[in-house]
């Protein structure tokens, strides 16, 4: 039992086991996996701001250990909300809290940064396969694409989607850890790495 503003919540029992497990597939193995892809697929981005740095290993670390941090009280803040509202809606838990606008605002806000972090990192990326790529061109047409495809394509399930980018990012990963750190092959002096691809 968890005491929340005086009132008691069994989170033991029929209420845990409503948000952790569902027929045909273990939620808290999905959680973990979900869990693990944010993080990988936001190295590569984050490295295309802390490679201008005055020392972007410092930079890299502050940033890992500040991510690590407010993304586990993100969780706990998530589990929270659910385990108290009752329902794992975030649209729902936003108007339980009586943060209908506000909720609106913070959702629009963080799509948008989030996309520009996005649409930046696309043009960054595509300058390391040519010199003659304009990266600034390649992010505005990004966010064109991505922005006629959320209009065309809405998406109300994500899931698939963050598992694609598990499958995609967490065997890069480990190709660029086991290829430089124990395999200790340099290869900065190519553009792109044909073989790793």
């Amino acid at each position: 039992m968890v005491k929340i503003n005086g009132t008691d919540y069994d989170i033991s029992g029929q209420t845990l086991a409503r948000y952790l497990a569902t027929t045909g597939y273990d939620c808290k193995r999905a959680a973990v996996e979900l869990s693990v892809a944010m993080p990988l697929s936001w190295l590569p981005l984050i490295s295309d701001y802390t490679r201008e740095a005055e020392k972007p290993t410092k930079a890299t670390a502050v940033s890992v250990i500040v991510y690590g941090v407010v993304s586990c009280w993100m969780y706990v803040i998530g589990m929270g909300a659910t385990i108290f509202t009752g329902t794992s809606d975030i649209a729902q838990i936003m108007v339980k809290a009586g943060l209908g606008i506000a909720a609106l605002l913070i959702i629009v806000l963080s799509t948008v940064t989030t996309t520009f972090l996005d649409a930046y990192s696309t043009g960054v990326s595509s300058e390391t396969i040519s010199k003659k790529i304009n990266g600034k061109c390649i992010a505005v047409g990004t966010a064109v694409i991505g922005t006629i495809g959320a209009i065309f394509f809405p998406i109300t399930d994500i899931t698939d989607f963050l598992y694609l980018i598990g499958s995609v990012f967490a065997p890069m990963i480990a190709i660029q850890i086991a290829d430089y750190y124990f395999l200790k092959q340099e290869c900065s002096d190519h553009s792109v790495n044909w073989t790793n691809l």
